[in-house]
């Protein structure tokens, strides 16, 4: 091999070299610049977001308007009954005094408690005394705050006063085949003794009037019974006394525009 191939061998492999550095400067300059450029922050094209619908619209103006619906109307306490207003002066079931006087009562049932929440007197059938509180005072907060004071003045103004309660809501039945030979007073005696809890509220009373009774040798009775467990009891399983069960009923009134 002459001088003059190894001359011409030794260019070509200068220039293959060059070429090759030119190759790295340029991927060189290639990394550089993909390592010092922040990458893009818009999201890709099916994250971008998209235009509202129609619906979208519609239900983003609605919502914006102001609400029409008036708010919830706060609910109005329950309207006191006559029985949540009445006291009930229990007695031993004798005759009032002659000179029992209402506003006697009422002046000095007032000036116990020092308030004026005692507003009238009534008196029962069977010689008990209701006193009624005014129109916006439960016979509960009467009780609770002052009850011992109305107790000392009711027994000092009331003979033969017992207790006081508040006035529990009563219902009337009939009791039938009740001897007619025996006396009020007897018969409420043997119901409130031989039938535990069962209060008489009211004087009972033949179904028919006296006079009918006279020649029967027995007859139906209506009774006032204030617990509504004891009117239940009373009409499923009758009422003792005498020694033997009585039936009982509910007492229906019927006027000439009920059916």
């Amino acid at each position: 091999m002459t001088d003059d191939q190894h001359i011409q061998d030794s260019q070509v492999l200068k220039d293959e070299v060059a070429n090759l550095s030119s190759k790295v400067v340029l991927l060189e300059i290639q990394l550089q610049y993909q390592t010092t450029t922040p990458p893009s922050t818009l999201p890709p094209l099916q994250q971008q977001q998209q235009p509202p619908t129609w619906a979208q619209k519609v239900a983003k103006s609605l919502s914006s308007k102001p609400s029409t619906t008036p708010p919830n109307k706060i609910a109005l306490p329950a309207v006191l009954t006559k029985c949540d207003h009445t006291i009930v002066i229990e007695r031993d079931r004798t005759a009032l005094p002659d000179n029992t006087n209402t506003l006697t009562i009422h002046d000095e049932t007032n000036s116990a408690i020092k308030k004026t929440l005692i507003a009238t007197i009534e008196f029962t059938t069977n010689y008990h005394v209701l006193l009624i509180t005014k129109d916006n005072t439960p016979t509960t907060s009467v009780l609770k705050h002052y009850r011992f004071a109305i107790e000392e003045a009711i027994r000092a103004t009331i003979p033969g006063t017992i207790t006081l309660t508040k006035e529990k809501i009563w219902h009337k039945v009939i009791l039938y085949s009740i001897p007619t030979t025996s006396s009020f007073t007897t018969i409420e005696i043997e119901i409130e003794e031989f039938n535990p809890g069962t209060h008489l509220a009211r004087l009972s009373r033949w179904l028919t009037i006296e006079a009918q009774c006279q020649d029967k040798a027995a007859s139906a009775m209506i009774l006032t019974i204030a617990s509504k467990d004891s009117i239940e009891k009373a009409l499923s399983k009758g009422l003792s006394l005498f020694s033997r069960k009585f039936k009982v009923e509910h007492y229906l009134i019927f006027g000439p525009d009920i059916q």
